[in-house]
């Protein structure tokens, strides 16, 4: 941009390099909140409160098990979906980094999806369109409203959702940092000629760990409040 913005000064086809004109030293923190376990309990028992709105509530609970992001989940198609297989494939546009992946889904995540996909009456092979009927910004909004009454000084955000989750399967679970990065759908660092070769998208050990996540997690909310601590990532 630099570059670009220093070509079209010369040029006169514009008056000021804008990036230059930046003080970078504003740029916004990395976040690095996660939730308790005090937190995430109180999160689970709001998506299973009868008055939660059920498309929000199951966003949320999906985003925990899974560890994606906001938007993938909220915007799912069924095409997506193969509840027989008990896999969710993402094609390139519709991920972040435009790389298309597979997330194995768990016991608990097929339940909630198979729930949704019976009580619509969906004919097997069939399901065409949108798994839930929300605008992202509504989990968003509605995150942010359960977090200031739960920690009006320090609130969580949905994607912090995402962070608990992998931190927890590193710290906890002993999970690697391949299976961590492969699970979030992030590029892998480059080593050497290795990212030229490497094609294995580690996927039994991506359901091995998304399984016991889940088992994790269904644990957690399960115990007493009193009994549940957590912070932030040190």
């Amino acid at each position: 941009a630099l570059r670009v913005y220093d070509y079209a000064v010369q040029h006169e086809f514009v008056e000021i390099n804008l990036p230059e004109s930046i003080d970078w030293r504003y740029k916004s923190a990395v976040r690095d909140r996660r939730l308790t376990h005090r937190e995430l309990k109180a999160v689970w028992e709001f998506c299973t409160h009868p008055a939660t709105n059920r498309d929000v509530a199951d966003i949320l609970r999906l985003c925990v098990l899974t560890a994606a992001r906001r938007a993938e989940v909220t915007q799912m198609t069924w095409q997506e979906i193969d509840i027989s297989s008990s896999v969710w494939k993402l094609s390139a546009g519709r991920a972040k980094n435009r790389v298309s992946y597979t997330v194995p889904l768990s016991p608990p995540a097929v339940a909630i999806l198979k729930a949704r996909y019976d009580a619509a009456e969906l004919s097997e092979g069939k399901a065409e369109g949108r798994v839930f009927a929300v605008h992202p910004d509504t989990v968003t909004k509605t995150i942010r409203r359960l977090a200031s009454t739960l920690n009006p000084e320090d609130r969580f955000a949905v994607h912090d959702l995402r962070r608990t989750a992998i931190t927890t399967m590193v710290a906890e679970l002993k999970v690697s940092a391949d299976v961590a990065q492969r699970i979030l759908n992030h590029t892998p660092p480059k080593r050497g000629a290795l990212h030229h070769y490497l094609c294995y998208q580690y996927e039994p050990e991506k359901r091995v760990v998304l399984d016991a996540w889940s088992t994790w997690v269904l644990s957690a909310v399960a115990e007493p409040r009193d009994l549940l601590c957590g912070g932030r990532c040190t």
